[in-house]
């Protein structure tokens, strides 16, 4: 397991998504129930103005936890994320856009893994 250390030129925090079954009753009522107290949590980063080699260290990153299997610690949460040093994450999905000859545009999701 390696650490996500790579300090990302945006990252926006997606609305919490809590864990909540319901079913439909008699009369059109709704009955829920709350499974987690937690709620999932997920980020998007974006790295911006990437060469070739820094596509190919964020791309072996991905590649060697597997895509979304392995999950990993995110070391360079920001401050504006939280306030924790770090988080226990897994790939949600990793996109690259070329922009320029040898210039790339990449985009990864996080959601936080319950120890």
């Amino acid at each position: 397991m390696a650490n996500f250390s790579w300090i990302s030129h945006r990252t926006e925090p997606d609305a919490p998504i809590w864990n909540v079954v319901s079913t439909d009753m008699e009369g059109m009522k709704k009955k829920t129930r709350l499974k987690s107290t937690d709620p999932m949590r997920m980020w998007t980063l974006f790295f911006r103005i990437q060469t070739n080699a820094e596509r190919e260290i964020l791309l072996g990153h991905f590649n060697a936890q597997y895509g979304s299997t392995e999950p990993f610690y995110w070391t360079s949460v920001p401050d504006h994320i939280s306030a924790e040093a770090s988080i226990y994450v897994r790939y949600v999905y990793y996109k690259e856009t070329i922009q320029l000859y040898d210039i790339w545009e990449i985009e990864v999701k996080f959601e936080e893994v319950l120890i």
